[in-house]
C-alpha cells in the first residue's frame, strides 16, 4: 500500500490535539536564509546618513583648499621675489617671502618708485584709495611759494568734516592752527629751497 503525500491535518491554536497532528502557531521562515532589515541594507549598500556626513565634510575641505591655494596664488604675484622666480615656489615659501617682503617695506618706508609694489589687478587710482582708506586719512597738494592747496582727496570730508570746496584753492595757513603758522612756513621754504623744478609738496594727514 502507498503512502499518501497529503499531510495530516492540522489544527487550530487553542484546539485539542490528536495523535499524529501538528499545531502551527505562525509562519514559517524561508528556508536557507533570515531576514534582513533596512538598517542592514544601508551598512552594506554604504549608504546613509554616515555616507552623506562624510561626502558634506570632503566638498567643504576641498573648497577650502582650493580657496587657500587662489589666495596664495595672489599673494605671490603681489610679492617680487616670488613672481620673479623661474618656479613657482611652495605656499610655505610664499609665505616666507611674503613676510620679508613686508619686513622690508617697513624698515625701507616703500621707497620703490619702479611700481614694482603695485600688484596687477590694481589701477593706480584703487591703489591710491586703499592706501587713504588704510591711513584712514586724507591726501593734499600744497604749493610750497604761496601755500596754496591745488589738490585734495574727498577723503577730507569724513576726517575733518569739512567739504572739498573749502579745501581746494585756500591756503594752507588757513587751515591751521594761528601758532603752527610760522612753523609751517618754515616747513615750506625749507622744501621749496631743497627742490628743483616743481615747487609742490605732498602731504597726507589724520
Amino acid at each position: 500500500e502507498m503512502a499518501s503525500d497529503i499531510p495530516g491535518p492540522v489544527t487550530l491554536p487553542g484546539a485539542p490535539m490528536a495523535a499524529g497532528q501538528v499545531r502551527v502557531s505562525g509562519p514559517m521562515p524561508a528556508r536557507g536564509g533570515k531576514r534582513r532589515s533596512g538598517m542592514d541594507f544601508d551598512e552594506e549598500d554604504g549608504e546613509g546618513p554616515s555616507k552623506f556626513s562624510r561626502e558634506n565634510h570632503s566638498e567643504i575641505e576641498r573648497r577650502r583648499r582650493n580657496k587657500m591655494t587662489q589666495y596664495i596664488t595672489e599673494l605671490s604675484d603681489m610679492v617680487p621675489t616670488c613672481s620673479a622666480l623661474a618656479r613657482k615656489p611652495d605656499k610655505l615659501t610664499i609665505l616666507r617671502m611674503a613676510v620679508s617682503h613686508m619686513k622690508s617695506m617697513r624698515g625701507t618706508g616703500n621707497k620703490s618708485t619702479d611700481g614694482a609694489y603695485k600688484p596687477s589687478f590694481l589701477t593706480e587710482q584703487e591703489l591710491k584709495h586703499l592706501i587713504l582708506e588704510a591711513a584712514d586719512g586724507f591726501l593734499f597738494v600744497v604749493a610750497a611759494e604761496t601755500g596754496r592747496v591745488i589738490y585734495v582727496s574727498d577723503s577730507v570730508t569724513p576726517v575733518l568734516n569739512q567739504p572739498q570746496s573749502e579745501w581746494f584753492g585756500s591756503s594752507l595757513y588757513d587751515q591751521v592752527h594761528p601758532d603752527d603758522v610760522e612753523k609751517l612756513r618754515e616747513q615750506l621754504c625749507t622744501s621749496e629751497n631743497s627742490m628743483t623744478g616743481k615747487a609742490d609738496k605732498y602731504y597726507t594727514s589724520k
